[in-house]
């Protein structure tokens, strides 16, 4: 019941707003403020819900065009009854979970109760009866397109609820379920979540209302789970429904300015920079539309934006800059803005901004160097590092990580302008490993911007294992067996050859076949399953003729979930007493009717 003397705005959303109502009232729509003057379309908020947006602007449009009819049709899926029926689905096998989810949602309706004061209310239903939303809490993610960890899904079919999915995971405590369930709610009211991270204090009493009666829960002084913003434009969007509906109702033509956001581009490339500037990125938004266009721009890195919220006339222009500091960057660098605006058609917009950040000090051809090492001479390499600034950074010694390495940087004479260049001199001795071994060299500098440079050298020498290490992956109860991998043992010079294999674990089996007879073999390894749950840390024998590599070991690891040794114990002998239990003719069983005996346990 609606106590219009009380709540005369409100009550007139909550009477008009349900739409798939026909015998509800009409409310007045929004009254021209000049006689004679057209009515307008009601404008549509940023951080609108995509399709709550578009189905606004069409309804503008053809409320522009005198099509009232299809006008409504529109409007009707997107529609919010007064009173809504809310079931609560929660989807997460951990009891206290479950709890905890029905608490937290419980909390964000109460929340949103206190906030509308009455303009819509939403009220609880039982899980098999008619309900206008269901929120559906499970512990799985929701989609990749849900980043903020809810998703809706707008049912047309009459008589079938509305659906918002809520990822709950176990961890992140009850604030962070709360505020996401809120935003849940949001979004069934046609707001997209704006990212705040924590609940905050609900909006205040509206102008003109009397203090909120309780909403019939516990949270009704305790939780506070909205912002200002949020109800404000929750409240605008209800009314937009209502303004709509009732000029097609009415059969009332609508001016319907729109704003329309036009970018000069949505990159940003800055070329070359050096290390240490800040890279300025700069977009111009222009509005090509007949209504004020809005943006909001949020930066997803570290960046500090200038102007991140605008306001643009028809036919005017607006300039965004987004700042980073390039000090931790080095090469390629891609980062990303959110753009949000007004505009239905464009909700949202990704700006992205690249360049190519120029070290002080660059060791050429790469600073990841792979050596071949002969087996019992030296081996030496040549490498190029330029100073970009001579007359700001030097060069001020290089040490190399291991014994058996040495590294001489000597100047050249061939320097452009203002920099300095040298041949930085690698040498690796015999005293190398066999195998595949790496080490660092650091070039030091006067830089505070890049005090060490480090050049990444790669050895390999003898026989080569590829990969180093074998991974079997994550081991679950979907996983097919057997799980085969495959490694490879090559040798760039001279001869050799694989006397025996072996692994001491029946569960995994190796099988040797060679590619190139005396140069490059083949180890196919197989695990037949059986192993207990937890990391996996086998290993693989391998016994050569090469007398500096007698022995090679390949590590085989993976991980064995607990599900995975469920499914082999009890679940196979369930199964197989579920269809035995079926397969009698002098009665039926059914899956819920067969239960584990004592003697069922593995």
């Amino acid at each position: 019941m609606f106590r219009c003397h009380c709540l005369p705005g409100l009550a007139t959303i909550a009477a008009t707003v349900w739409l798939g109502l026909g015998s509800a009232a009409v409310g007045a729509p929004a009254a021209p403020t000049d006689a004679g003057t057209p009515a307008r379309a009601p404008a549509i908020p940023m951080h609108t819900e995509p399709g709550l947006a578009t189905a606004l602007a069409q309804a503008g449009r053809l409320l522009a065009m005198g099509e009232f009819g299809l006008a409504l049709t529109i409007l009707r899926p997107v529609s919010v009854p007064p009173v809504c029926r809310v079931v609560t689905t929660v989807d997460t096998p951990q009891p206290a979970q479950r709890a905890a989810c029905r608490d937290a949602a419980a909390a964000a309706l109460a929340g949103w109760n206190r906030g509308l004061r009455g303009a819509v209310r939403f009220v609880p239903a039982p899980a098999n009866g008619p309900a206008d939303l269901q929120l559906i809490l499970s512990a799985a993610p929701v989609g990749p397109d849900a980043p903020d960890g809810v998703r809706l899904q707008r049912t047309v079919q009459a008589g079938m609820p509305t659906r918002v999915f809520v990822h709950a995971p176990a961890t992140g405590g009850r604030a962070a379920l709360v505020r996401k369930s809120a935003d849940a709610v949001g979004l069934y009211l046609g707001l997209t979540p704006t990212g705040t991270a924590a609940p905050v204090a609900h909006a205040p009493t509206p102008v003109g209302l009397p203090p909120a009666a309780s909403p019939g829960s516990r949270f009704a002084a305790a939780e506070r789970v909205l912002t200002d913003s949020e109800v404000s434009r929750a409240i605008q969007l209800l009314r937009a429904r209502t303004d709509c509906a009732g000029f097609a109702r009415r059969r009332v033509k609508v001016q319907c300015p729109l704003p329309v956001l036009t970018l000069a581009s949505a990159v940003s490339d800055l070329g070359e920079v050096r290390k240490g500037v800040t890279a300025r990125f700069t977009f111009t938004v222009r509005n090509t539309g007949s209504a004020p266009l809005e943006i909001e721009a949020k930066p997803n890195c570290g960046c500090t934006i200038t102007n991140e919220r605008q306001r643009i006339e028809p036919g005017q222009s607006g300039t965004l800059h987004a700042d980073i500091l390039t000090t931790a960057f080095r090469g390629e660098l891609h980062k990303t803005l959110t753009l949000a605006s007004n505009d239905p058609l464009h909700p949202q917009t990704t700006l992205e901004m690249r360049a190519v950040v120029l070290p002080l000090v660059q060791v050429m051809p790469a600073e990841d160097v792979r050596l071949a090492l002969a087996d019992d001479a030296p081996t030496t390499r040549r490498l190029e590092v330029r100073v970009r600034d001579a007359s700001a950074v030097s060069i001020t010694g290089v040490a190399c990580g291991v014994p058996y390495a040495t590294a001489v940087l000597t100047p050249r004479g061939d320097a452009a302008p203002g920099e300095a260049r040298y041949d930085l001199d690698l040498t690796v001795g015999p005293q190398a490993a066999q195998g595949r071994t790496s080490f660092l060299v650091a070039l030091n500098t006067s830089s505070p911007i890049d005090p060490q440079v480090n050049v990444l050298v790669v050895c390999e020498k003898g026989i080569l294992t590829t990969p180093p290490c074998s991974y079997l992956g994550a081991l679950g109860p979907a996983t097919p067996l057997p799980v085969r991998q495959v490694v490879t043992l090559s040798r760039g010079s001279g001869a050799f050859r694989i006397k025996s294999a072996s692994t001491g674990d029946p569960r995994l089996q190796v099988r040797v076949s060679p590619i190139r007879d005396g140069a490059e073999y083949r180890l196919d390894l197989t695990y037949l399953g059986g192993w207990p749950a937890g990391s996996v840390n086998a290993r693989v024998t391998v016994e050569t003729d090469d007398p500096l590599q007698p022995t090679i070991i390949v590590p085989v690891t993976g991980t064995v979930s607990e599900k995975l040794q469920f499914m082999r114990g009890v679940s196979t002998v369930l199964l197989a007493r579920l269809l035995a239990r079926l397969s009698r003719p002098s009665r039926s069983a059914t899956l819920a009717g067969v239960a584990l005996r004592p003697d069922d346990a593995v």
